[in-house]
């Protein structure tokens, strides 16, 4: 009546490891003051979005092959609250970058 519960070690993912190393960089560099280390901190939000999707792919086809369609992959506020927080650092770098760009035009023109 009763299943046997079994027990499998699972590995650690590398997508989920660049995801990590990418995000600690990009956190870094962010606390930099020039206009390239905003671009390059946007760049890096873009790249660690890509990874999170290609993550999130990767886990769905796994679970459907390994538990023949039976297994439903349903992701929690976690993963969600990650990803808006990707796009608001891609947005909020972009801003800092385009709109110092701009500022500095406006007080070029003023001089």
């Amino acid at each position: 009546m009763f299943r046997e519960r079994q027990n499998r070690k699972v590995g650690s993912e590398p997508l989920a490891m660049a995801i990590l190393v990418v995000t600690i960089f990009g956190v870094a560099l962010s606390f930099l003051k020039s206009r390239k280390s905003s671009l390059i901190a946007s760049l890096i939000g873009i790249v660690d979005f890509i990874l999170l999707l290609l993550l999130k792919s990767k886990i769905e086809t796994e679970a459907t092959n390994q538990g023949q369609g039976i297994i439903q992959v349903e992701y929690g506020i976690g993963f969600w609250l990650v990803l808006i927080l990707f796009i608001a650092a891609i947005a909020l770098n972009g801003y800092l970058y385009f709109g110092s760009k701009q500022q500095t035009k406006v007080t070029t023109l003023q001089t």
